[in-house]
């Protein structure tokens, strides 16, 4: 099945044929443009914000565990006759990691004027698949982790407030509280930059508002509140894939409920 998206890319879009994304691969991004230094420096924010969001887990999808998705290195960007270029190393994503990363670049279009984004794996650039506009499209992003065993209930219709609570199976010691606050914040952090955009509202439009510092963990209980959520409900699977990540490498999580 084509990748679709509920937006109608102004530029040309591919991502990896089906499957590529999670076998640890190499894959390159490519993006036309007039190459400017601002442009420059902009879309290497944008990506690099891809790759942390890819670090924390959030974008496993169903069938890869939270804790084994990641990108192992990312280099560049580097500047080419064309427009810039990234490579990455040790790619375990879900294939709609690749939807995340071009809503992102969206952000970017109306300054920057790119007319292709073109992310395909080395050695195989022929199996690419054209990302195609379905506006009907109501589910883009990466699902969530099948594997985790602990109890989940997300909002079905996050709005405005949204209150987050973990319980984990002992109390976390300090340095457990730090990294999860840093995976925590790191997910809000790229939603805020447009990870998760709720389709007709522009990516930018479509964040939260978040203070880490407000992260309050008493015992086994870590309790945070958002506001201004205006993300698609989508981004709550990428939480909960953070949150399995945790369970899976830091601390056991009992259960992740989002009001």
């Amino acid at each position: 099945m084509a990748l679709s998206t509920p937006y109608d890319l102004p530029f040309r879009a591919t991502a990896p044929a089906t499957g590529e994304l999670a076998a640890g691969a190499e894959f390159t991004l490519e993006v036309t443009m007039p190459m400017t230094a601002p442009g420059f420096e902009a879309m290497g924010s944008v990506v690099t914000a891809w790759f942390v969001l890819a670090r924390t887990g959030a974008m496993c999808g169903e069938r890869l565990a939270a804790s084994k998705s990641t990108i192992d290195s990312l280099s560049g960007p580097v500047a080419q006759p064309t427009g810039i270029a990234w490579t990455m190393r040790g790619v375990w994503l879900d294939d709609a990691a690749a939807i995340v990363l071009h809503h992102m670049l969206l952000t970017e279009w109306e300054a920057r004027r790119f007319t292709r984004a073109a992310f395909s794996k080395v050695g195989s650039p022929t199996t690419v698949q054209p990302i195609v506009h379905d506006p009907k499209q109501w589910a883009p992003y990466p699902r969530r982790d099948r594997t985790t065993t602990f109890r989940i209930a997300l909002s079905s219709q996050p709005m405005g407030r949204v209150a987050i609570r973990i319980l984990f199976a002992t109390a976390p010691d300090d340095a457990q509280i730090a990294a999860i606050a840093e995976r925590l914040g790191t997910w809000a952090g790229v939603t805020v930059c447009g990870a998760y955009g709720n389709a007709p509202t522009p990516p930018l439009a479509s964040g939260l508002s978040f203070d880490p510092a407000e992260i309050e963990v008493v015992d086994d209980r870590l309790t945070w509140s958002l506001s201004k959520f205006q993300a698609d409900v989508g981004s709550l699977d990428g939480l909960a894939n953070v949150v399995a990540a945790i369970d899976q490498t830091i601390v056991g999580v009992r259960e992740l409920v989002v009001t």
